[in-house]
Order: C-alpha cells, then sequence, then structure tokens
C-alpha cells in the first residue's frame, strides 16, 4: 500500500523589549511564538484523502 504524503511546516518568532530608566522604571516585554503545520495525503486503495492545517501558538 502506498499513498503520497505532503507535509510542511513553518515556524515564526517575535520578541521585543522596551525598557526605561528613571525613578519609576518602564519595562515592556512580549514574546510572540507560533508552528504551522500543513499535511495532506492522496487517496490510496484502502485509504482515504485526508487534510490537516493545525496552527500551534505558545
Amino acid at each position: 500500500m502506498e499513498a503520497d504524503l505532503n507535509l510542511s511546516l513553518s515556524v515564526v518568532g517575535l520578541e521585543g523589549l522596551l525598557s526605561g530608566g528613571g525613578r519609576e522604571g518602564l519595562s515592556i516585554r512580549s514574546t510572540i511564538d507560533a508552528l504551522l503545520v500543513n499535511a495532506s495525503s492522496e487517496e490510496s486503495d484502502a485509504l482515504a484523502t485526508t487534510q490537516l492545517d493545525s496552527p500551534v501558538s505558545a
């Protein structure tokens, strides 16, 4: 049994930092990460066509 499988992965990351001095001080920090997964397969003798789009964020 054979089936073609297509798989693609994408990764995005962003990090920011804002700091300030002075008596009260200012500090803002944010981090954004994302993983995108796309998988698909063609129909074969015993398997149906499948499609998966899965965004995962951390």
